[in-house]
């Protein structure tokens, strides 16, 4: 059995019985990153289903996804997406993940005279 040791909610479905999970959780004695669909179950239960990915926490692993976000953050396309579906908290945290990533790589990966738009 795994212990559960942090869970954010990530989006929910429009009839309030799916949800999307980013959990931290311990198998064995090592620690997992989980993305995975839950469902409501008949006694309001929420249980995981089949559906999502299990990544080994390491420093190597969390590095390279956040780094890979980054880097799809700063595409504006896929900002401007986000940005229209996010809450103010969160947009105030991208614009924080993005600037530092930019300021530690001294640039900005956006052409001359764009901005990220937020």
């Amino acid at each position: 059995m795994s212990e559960e040791i942090m869970t954010e909610i990530l989006s929910m479905s429009d009839d309030g019985f799916e949800q999307t999970r980013l959990t931290v959780n311990e198998f064995r004695g090592s620690q997992y990153l989980h993305v995975r669909k839950y469902y409501l179950d008949f006694d309001g239960e929420w249980k995981p289903t089949k559906s999502g990915v299990a990544i080994p926490i390491t420093i190597n692993n969390i590095a390279n996804i956040f780094n890979a976000l980054t880097r799809m953050l700063a595409k504006s396309d896929v900002l401007h997406i986000i940005l229209e579906n996010s809450n103010k908290q969160t947009r105030e945290l991208i614009h924080e993940a993005i600037t530092r990533k930019f300021d530690e790589e001294s640039q900005s990966g956006l052409p001359p005279g764009d901005t990220i738009p937020f």
